[in-house]
C-alpha cells in the first residue's frame, strides 16, 4: 500500500517501526514529528510532536504502548501512545557541548532497557525506561 497521499508532510522519511503484531507502522524524519499509522485500517491515526529537530530513528516498546524516538539535536524522547504523554531521555556524553545526533534507539526484547547511539562520537547508552 502507498501511504503517501496520506502524509502530512511531503519530507523525507529517516526511520519506520512496526508495532510488534505488526498492526502499526511508525514513520519519522524530516517533519520533526512522528506519524502513527493503521495498517488494518490504512490511515493515519496519530501524529507525535515534540522534536525541535529532525527525527532520525524511532522504535515501538513496552507492549507497543512506548515509541522512542531520537534526533539530530540529540534529543530523545519517550511517546507513551496510551496516555499521549512525553518523557525526555538525557544522553549527555562526558559533558560534550556539541549535540550528537541519535542514530538508533532499540528497546530490550527481555528487559524494558532502551540502547541508542549517537552517529558520530559512537557512545552507547541504556536506561531504564521505568524511570
Amino acid at each position: 500500500s502507498d501511504f503517501s497521499k496520506e502524509r502530512k508532510a511531503n519530507t523525507s522519511i529517516n526511520s519506520l517501526s512496526f508495532s510488534s503484531n505488526s498492526r502499526y507502522l511508525c514513520s519519522a524524519g524530516q517533519s520533526k514529528h512522528l506519524e502513527l499509522w493503521d495498517l488494518q485500517k490504512k490511515a493515519l491515526v496519530r501524529t507525535l510532536e515534540g522534536h525541535k529537530s529532525e527525527v532520525k530513528c524511532v522504535a515501538f516498546g513496552r507492549a507497543d504502548m512506548l515509541l522512542a524516538s531520537g534526533a539530530t539535536d540529540g534529543k530523545i524522547l519517550l511517546h507513551n501512545t496510551h496516555h499521549n504523554t512525553i518523557s525526555h531521555l538525557n544522553f549527555s556524553t562526558f559533558r560534550r557541548l556539541t549535540p550528537q545526533a541519535i542514530t538508533s534507539l532499540r528497546f530490550s526484547t527481555l528487559k524494558k532497557a532502551l540502547v541508542g547511539g549517537t552517529s558520530d562520537s559512537g557512545h552507547v547508552r541504556i536506561w531504564d525506561s521505568n524511570t
